[in-house]
């Protein structure tokens, strides 16, 4: 089954609203975006179609959509680990800090989501360990 995209024409008013937000036109200080609404009014295809227009710009550096069918995408241990992986592609620089976070703890995947999750918000303080 494809993810779901919004039909051509359709949800522009978000979307446009959006793309402003990631070129800092509107909200310019807000660090993020909340998307909400009702179960089925289209959050995830306006998300995947985001996600298109960020990779298509070359704006997009990681992204991972859970999907409550897929076993392996119906909850959260793979998330850091798919996030880390895109990122350090997206972002050679970053390798050497996802590489010391790995260094300092390689069991770093197989523990609670806000252990990864702190572990690689404090790489620096790690590397320098």
């Amino acid at each position: 089954m494809d993810a779901p995209k919004c039909h051509p024409n359709t949800r522009e008013a978000v979307i446009k609203k959006i793309v402003d937000w990631i070129h800092g036109i509107i909200d310019s200080e807000t660090l993020i975006m909340w998307l909400y609404g009702a179960a089925g009014a289209g959050k995830s295809a306006i998300a995947h179609t985001l996600a298109e227009i960020c990779e298509t710009c070359g704006w997009l550096v990681a992204s991972f959509f859970f999907w409550k069918t897929a076993g392996e995408r119906n909850n959260a241990n793979r998330f850091v680990a798919t996030i880390a992986h895109q990122i350090a592609l997206s972002i050679p620089a970053s390798r050497e800090f996802i590489a010391a976070a790995v260094d300092y703890n390689s069991f770093i995947f197989e523990q609670s989501i806000d252990v990864q999750i702190f572990s690689f918000g404090n790489v620096e303080k790690q590397k320098l360990a």
